[in-house]
């Protein structure tokens, strides 16, 4: 087996929870180098449940529900810095995304889909898909 393989993985981690309106949001971060794949990448995960739900005794938490994953890759070297201002914006950007009213959420859904048509088009000409 190549010693890469065999090598422990680093891992660097925070979470961070707040309630803002009727929401508990949560979320993580965590780095971690690779060496197989020679980089250091960022998962991200959010989590949510309502600001009133009970926190859980037999489990240690909240009921929480994933909603948004993620993952980043270093091109410097350098693990992606973790910081109380990403976290801030993370939950700013979770709320609005959990408070979309179903207007928006439609008008998303369609600029995702051309975005998604546009990008297979692009691939198609260049020969990189059928």
């Amino acid at each position: 087996m190549d010693k890469a393989m065999t090598e422990p993985m680093e891992f660097t981690e925070a979470v961070f929870q707040q309630v803002v309106g009727k929401y508990r949001i949560r979320v993580e971060f965590r780095n971690y180098w690779s060496p197989p794949m020679a980089c250091w990448a960022q998962a991200f995960n959010s989590y949510f449940c309502e600001a009133s739900d009970v926190y859980m005794d037999e489990c240690y938490d909240y009921p929480w529900r994933p909603f948004i994953h993620s993952t980043g890759y270093s091109d410097d070297g350098k693990p992606i810095p973790i910081t109380r201002e990403a976290a801030a914006k993370a939950i700013t950007n979770a709320y609005k995304e959990l408070t979309l009213t179903p207007e928006e959420r439609q008008a998303r859904r369609e600029r995702s889909e051309k975005i998604k048509q546009e990008v297979r088009e692009r691939l198609r000409k260049q020969g990189l898909i059928k």
